[in-house]
């Protein structure tokens, strides 16, 4: 007896070294190649002939599924609706000439302040230009108070 014993011990322990060792290889077989790994679900299977085991559950593991966990989820691009700006409003002849005018006008206060410094300054150049100036402008804003009459 105690010759098969120890043989039963002997084998025991290969049994065990081996599942040992395969357990090893699936590691790293899982770790190195991270490949599609299905295995059956756990459950008690006694009774052949029901629909739970006809149809076994099985657990997958997917591949690259730690690096695809890792990833924050993608929102959904969301593309923003364009829309094209309204026609710029064509200005009629009488507003043309109002902005014209609005303009001269500004300038016109404009050097007229100048022609106050230069003045203050005496520069007489200077003062000659903007005096000319000054009248351009006057006669400019006329012109254009004609052309809106017509």
């Amino acid at each position: 007896m105690n010759g098969s014993s120890d043989e039963q011990h002997v084998a025991a322990a290969k049994l065990a070294n081996s599942s040992t060792e395969a357990d090893r290889t699936g590691q790293i077989w899982e770790a190195e190649q991270n490949d599609i790994k299905i295995a059956p679900s756990s459950r008690d299977t006694t009774v052949t002939n029901t629909a739970e085991a006809a149809s076994p559950s099985l657990q997958v593991k997917i591949r690259n599924a730690n690096k695809a966990k890792k990833q924050a989820p993608r929102k959904p691009i969301i593309v923003p609706h364009i829309t094209t700006a309204p026609a710029k409003q064509q200005l009629s002849r009488n507003q043309i000439l109002q902005n014209e005018i609005r303009n001269e006008q500004t300038a016109l206060v404009r050097t007229k302040a100048q022609l106050n410094v230069a003045k203050k300054k005496g520069d007489k150049a200077k003062t000659s230009r903007l005096e000319q100036e000054v009248r351009d402008r006057e006669a400019s804003i006329r012109a254009i108070q004609a052309e809106m009459k017509r």
